[in-house]
């Protein structure tokens, strides 16, 4: 299935940003060139998460098993651009998925694990779901029986496969066929020569929150995901042979782009992980000899003060995750390491911006236009294109000061259509401004002029979003959630800051005194309510502050728990 136009496929094509090689074929290629080179290496500690035995796979293991995986998966019957979601955690199964996705067409989607049976119902009827890959459980949660439950009442999924120990009844357990090792099986020139527009067909759905929407499946092609390869490669310095970690999860481009395919495309190694302490992480990285990282931004001060001195040495990136904007943070200003320190901000999954930090307390101003680097030839490949909506309308108003405007992104990373609904043939139009650029709903204030090159931040999400971690939801569907609630009169749903860093998702009611957290916590599970739409924190409220629209004021609930008794 093919989501970019003619125009833009040419553009890209010509002046050599976007390939003709699918991320099968990077690998098969490798197998071919370097076959005893490391490619995927499991978690150690994967047993304790789902029950799987650790693999740890050369590109010649990997390619061998990728096309026994697909014959098995063809002859089940899933065929060309079939959508095929999965909920998979870090590690060599996903990466074979993923890949298997690449050589025989199908749509991938990632999801999140901590998806409720309500949210995933509707998340597989959004893309037309045929098939679901799915893990058995993900540590205590069981993930394998909300996939379950979710499928038996869809007529549209046709098969649940499923990865793990104690496979629930009634799903296709997938793991002999991911155990198995054909050592018969030959890799030929043949299966790696691309051909025609392969490369800017779709393979992965990812879902945003642009445009007040709380949830919109936007599907990247090959050429498109690789491009956020590329683009993190040009700032990290990655190379053959050196080691990434990889700790996100499939369901971003942190961990799809920035990570996997980025590792794929340079033909590195990467060591998956499942984050549960920093300390673990900083051992993790001395023991595999691990050069190349990523974190999340808000606990690089924890980290860096982990680093032993052999991982210090040893690291040549490591790469901070910002999630949609860089104000109202403290940054941390120490790199003791011989490691290059790059911000990466993700605009809603529209895009992914890396940067080499300049200043050790500052994280880099984004420049207004094209985002690019300058090859060794002396070409310019540009990744990515800047725009600021209402830039010039501000500029008039307030006498051409610096202000700033909605951030809006356009390049070849940046897909220009949702995916299509299932039973639409034609992917819906993101909104753009007059010069076709895509909206991100994220507010930026310009920093500096430097001559002609203006450089901006972003500041946040315009809509009423809340971020919580990697994940993030529109606020007034949670405010309708918890109002749903019986005994519950008025509520709405807020973020304050988590001890650790990040946010943490709490709730204000005006409801009875005697109402508590345990109540809500009751309902809300018997609503098959997903993980991260459950709040931490109970607070009692006279009445829900609102501003004169009638939108919630959020600031002024975070400001009411830090003076009253939170559940």
């Amino acid at each position: 299935m093919l989501l970019s136009s003619q125009e833009e496929r040419d553009k890209y094509r010509s002046n050599g940003v976007w390939q003709d090689s699918r991320l099968d074929q990077i690998l098969l290629s490798h197998a071919q060139t370097r076959p005893d080179s490391l490619a995927f290496i499991d978690d150690p500690e994967l047993p304790t998460v789902n029950g799987r035995q650790p693999q740890c796979l050369t590109y010649l293991q990997a390619s061998k098993k990728l096309l026994s995986l697909c014959d098995f998966l063809s002859g089940m019957g899933l065929k060309r651009d079939t959508v095929v979601a999965m909920m998979l955690p870090p590690g060599v199964d996903g990466a074979l998925i993923v890949l298997a996705a690449s050589h025989l067409g199908l749509i991938i989607a990632p999801l999140p694990l901590t998806l409720g049976e309500t949210d995933l119902l509707e998340r597989f009827e959004d893309i037309g779901a045929k098939a679901v890959i799915c893990t058995s459980h993900y540590e205590k949660d069981p993930v394998g029986e909300r996939v379950r439950n979710v499928a038996a009442t869809m007529f549209s999924i046709r098969f649940v496969f499923c990865l793990g120990e104690d496979v629930p009844d009634g799903l296709v357990d997938l793991g002999p066929v991911m155990d198995e090792l054909d050592d018969n099986i030959e890799i030929s020139g043949e299966q790696f020569v691309s051909s025609g527009d392969a490369a800017d067909e779709l393979h992965n759905i990812v879902w945003s929150t642009v445009n007040n929407h709380p949830s919109m499946p936007i599907a990247r092609s090959h050429n498109q995901l690789l491009s956020v390869a590329r683009h993190h490669i040009s700032q990290t310095g990655l190379g053959a042979d050196e080691c990434v970690l990889m700790s996100h999860h499939w369901s971003g481009l942190p961990g799809l782009g920035a990570s996997f395919a980025a590792a794929l495309l340079q033909g590195a190694r990467l060591q998956f992980h499942h984050f549960q302490t920093y300390q673990r992480l900083e051992s993790c990285l001395a023991e595999y000899g691990v050069q190349h990282a990523m974190i999340p931004a808000h606990g690089w001060e924890i980290f860096h003060s982990l680093l032993s001195a052999q991982v210090r040495e040893q690291l040549l990136s490591i790469s901070l995750i910002w999630v949609r904007y860089h104000t109202g943070v403290e940054v941390y200003r120490n790199n003791e390491t011989a490691a290059r320190l790059i911000d990466v901000t993700n605009f809603n999954e529209l895009a992914l911006h890396s940067q080499i930090r300049r200043e050790p307390g500052q994280i880099g101003s984004i420049l207004l236009g094209e985002i690019a680097s300058t090859q060794t030839d002396g070409s310019k490949l540009v990744w990515l294109e800047s725009d600021l909506f209402g830039l010039e309308e501000a500029k008039a108003q307030f006498d051409s000061s610096l202000v700033g405007g909605e951030l809006c992104v356009s390049g070849p990373m940046v897909p220009n259509l949702a995916f299509p609904v299932a039973g639409s043939q034609d992917g819906r139009i993101l909104p753009s401004n007059r010069n076709g650029f895509i909206h991100t709903d994220i507010g930026c204030r310009v920093t500096e002029q430097v001559e002609e090159q203006i450089f901006f931040v972003p500041l946040g999400d315009l809509s009423d979003i809340l971020p919580l971690g990697a994940l993030s939801v529109q606020a007034s569907e949670l405010d309708n959630l918890y109002q749903s609630c019986d005994g519950i009169e008025d509520a709405a749903a807020f973020v304050r800051p988590a001890q650790y860093g990040g946010n943490e998702l709490m709730v204000a009611v005006v409801a009875d005194d005697t109402y508590s957290l345990d109540q809500l916590h009751s309902e809300l599970e018997n609503k098959s309510v997903s993980a991260h739409k459950i709040p931490l924190g109970l607070v009692h409220v006279a009445s829900i502050p609102r501003q004169g629209d009638g939108k919630v004021h959020r600031s002024g609930l975070m400001n009411q728990s830090d003076d009253k008794k939170v559940a």
